[in-house]
């Protein structure tokens, strides 16, 4: 019974929060009437960080990273997050826009 046991990990992986309230344990709150659930995080369902329209990115690629890296004062691996299409923090992409204007003017 107290033998090793294989484990087989399905994919695609489903990371779960583990935080719960105190109040919720002690019998304080509504929240166990509620059962919600376990939260799931995933990649991409955050509405803020998002990535940039696919014109901003075809504009941005004539730039190298580089010169973009000058201009937006953004790092090099926000800048090459930002051109493989992948999700960026909002003041990141308003600063790539921001350098993508200037440089195309």
């Amino acid at each position: 019974m107290l033998r090793r046991r294989p484990v087989v990990a399905m994919l695609p992986f489903n990371y779960i929060g583990k935080e719960m309230e105190r109040s919720a344990q002690e019998g304080e709150g509504v929240a166990i009437l509620e059962n919600k659930g376990p939260i799931r995080y995933g990649s991409g369902r955050n509405a803020k960080t998002r990535s940039a329209d696919s014109a901003l990115i075809a504009k941005a690629k004539r730039y190298g990273i580089r010169k973009l890296m000058r201009e937006s004062g953004a790092s090099q691996h926000s800048v090459e997050r930002f051109l493989r299409g992948e999700r960026v923090h909002p003041g990141t992409r308003v600063k790539l826009v921001y350098a993508v204007k200037k440089l195309e003017s």
